[in-house]
Order: structure tokens, then sequence, then C-alpha cells
């Protein structure tokens, strides 16, 4: 049972970093258009956070200059193998286009 448990953790954690990335990915592409500012650029990251991982305990940042900077942290599910695993953090950099 243990190493079915720690295998089902370890999907789960797949599932969740390959979600976050690809919201990460999303969420620079967003802010690195050239009719968006940080406003709009958090408020759709935080959209899709909140659609996508609702259970998921997430912090992300955006900064906006001559690149798209989206921060996303996140804490990966616990299991037999992970005891004190730290927060994952993803960082993504889109250039902003200009018009």
């Amino acid at each position: 049972m243990l190493v079915f448990g720690c295998g089902v953790t370890l999907f789960l954690n797949s599932y969740l970093d390959t979600v976050a990335r690809a919201i990460a990915i999303d969420g620079s592409r967003y802010a690195a258009l050239a009719d968006q500012n940080y406003e709009t650029a958090q408020a759709y990251l935080d959209n899709k956070i909140a659609t996508l991982l609702p259970q998921i305990k997430v912090t992300t940042s955006v900064q906006r200059d001559e690149f798209a900077l989206v921060k996303l942290t996140y804490q990966p599910l616990g299991s037999a193998w992970l005891i004190g695993a730290k927060p994952v953090q993803i960082k993504v950099v889109t250039p902003v286009e200009t018009f």
C-alpha cells in the first residue's frame, strides 16, 4: 500500500507541476501583450489559478517592464519519500511586444 500511495502522490505532483507550468507560461504571454498592464495580467493569472488549481495554495507575482516576468510558487504534495519537500518556484520571462 505504501508503494501505491507514493505512486499516486508522484502522479499528482507531476500533474500539478505540469498545470502550474502551463499557467505560468500562459500568464507570462498574456502579460507580454502590448495592450495589457500589471493589473489585468495579475487578474488574468489569479483567475487561471482559481479555475484550474482551486485546492492548491499558490502564490504569484507579475512584473512588467521590457520583459514580462511571472513567478509562481506552490508546495508539492507530501509522501513517504517527500518528507520536508521545499516549495516549487516557477519563473517565466517573455519579451513585451511593442506597438
